[in-house]
């Protein structure tokens, strides 16, 4: 009997593994499928960049870098202040206590 219950625990440490390992796949293909977006970006905005001579999607990856503290890969921050302002209007539109 106690062998018994010992291969039901077991088994049951298995499937809990097994099932977490399967979820973590899920997350893992989720994450995967939204790393890409695609947006279509205002005439503004593009006036603005030409108006500096910069690429948009280097602006967009400056200020995804500063707010992360990205330092390594296309992404680099733009320094302690960047990264203090891009953290402040982060906070200031709610993003994290409206979601």
């Amino acid at each position: 009997m106690g062998l018994h219950i010992s291969c039901l625990c077991n088994f049951s440490v298995l499937r809990r593994f097994s099932l977490s390992k399967q979820k973590e796949a899920e997350k893992k293909k989720e994450r995967e499928a939204r790393r890409v977006v695609t947006l279509e970006l205002p005439d503004e905005f593009l006036d603005l960049c030409d108006m500096v001579q910069i690429d948009p999607a280097e602006v967009l990856r400056g200020f995804v870098a500063d707010l992360c503290d990205l330092r390594s890969g296309e992404y680099h921050t733009n320094g302690s202040d960047e990264r203090y302002l891009a953290e402040q209007y982060f906070e200031r539109c709610g993003y994290r206590w409206n979601h």
